[in-house]
């Protein structure tokens, strides 16, 4: 009996070696796929025909307009300027895809047009609010999508609004606050405090929008690069998660209890490609009226 137990002692050691060695390689590889090595940017375009190949996962960059994305974009890529940042609301018109080249393969950050731009032209407001809808409701490469919420104003209608439509849709998100550095002036010798604007988003979001438990949230600052890392890790760990079997757990990890199935948001069937049947249309323009702002071969980890 003495030697069955020894035996399966070194069988039960064995095997936890086995799975430290693959968390090991895991982590090495995480690592390497936050490194940034280089970026460009590869085009602009205002349809989702337009869009590059779908052939590397995607994670994109969606809010208000002027809530700090292009500021964001340059803050990740290490670029100061690769992404045009404005004073003016409205800077960004169309889907910027650029190539994020790191040390365990390369994948596309998409900035898309900000929302809530109300100077802009009804019809142009329009047309950004289709192409947008249409590119986050279909494309198959899109690993998690990046709401940004600006942490020195109160929670606004339109970003919750933005994070319950997402959460409908089953499409991942990640939330991520942005200008945590800043105390906005407020009132006369008052000041917003960015901790205490982020929990009372939380906590609209968790009593009225029906969030039984948040996606993941990330606090950041362009202007200190507070978060960076952050956010590096985290695009790096979904790109490790997606390359292994779609499975409900990957969804959950990153979308909360208000998601549907990854497969559901990710995975293209063709003869289930169009999400109007689960989606009233005239839900998905009332959300998105405001919008300003061969084979391919898989090539993702390359």
């Amino acid at each position: 009996m003495g030697d069955g137990f020894e035996d399966y002692d070194d069988d039960a050691e064995a095997e936890d070696d086995d799975v430290v060695g693959e968390r090991a390689l895991e982590i090495a590889d995480q690592g390497r796929g936050a490194t940034v090595k280089s970026v460009e940017f590869v085009q602009a375009c205002a349809s989702l025909a337009g869009c590059p190949k779908p052939t590397l996962p995607e994670i994109a960059v969606i809010g208000r307009s002027n809530v700090g994305k292009s500021s964001l974009v340059n803050m990740l890529t290490n670029r100061k300027s690769i992404a045009k940042t404005s004073k003016n609301p409205g800077k960004t018109q169309t889907i910027n895809h650029y190539k994020m080249i790191t040390g365990a393969g390369a994948y596309y950050l998409v900035d898309l047009p900000g929302y809530g731009f109300a100077n802009a032209p009804e019809a142009l407001r329009e047309k950004w609010a289709e192409f947008t809808r249409e590119y986050l409701l279909k494309r198959e490469t899109l690993i998690t999508v990046m709401l940004l919420i600006d942490s020195t104003v109160k929670p606004q209608r339109l970003d919750l609004e933005c994070l319950d439509w997402l959460g409908a849709a089953g499409i991942p998100v990640t939330i991520v606050f942005t200008k945590v550095d800043k105390r906005k002036k407020i009132a006369a010798g008052k000041r917003a405090n960015p901790q205490e604007t982020m929990e009372e988003f939380c906590r609209e979001a968790m009593d009225n929008w029906d969030w039984d438990e948040l996606p993941p949230m990330i606090y950041t600052s362009s202007e200190t690069a507070e978060g960076k890392r952050e956010v590096l890790n985290h695009i790096a760990s979904l790109r490790q998660f997606f390359k292994k079997p779609l499975k409900e757990d990957f969804v959950k990890s990153i979308q909360g209890d208000a998601g549907a199935s990854v497969a559901d948001a990710n995975v293209v069937d063709d003869d289930e490609n169009d999400f109007d049947d689960d989606f009233d249309d005239d839900d998905d323009d009332e959300i998105f009226e405001d919008f300003d702002d061969d084979e391919p071969e898989d090539d993702w980890n390359k």
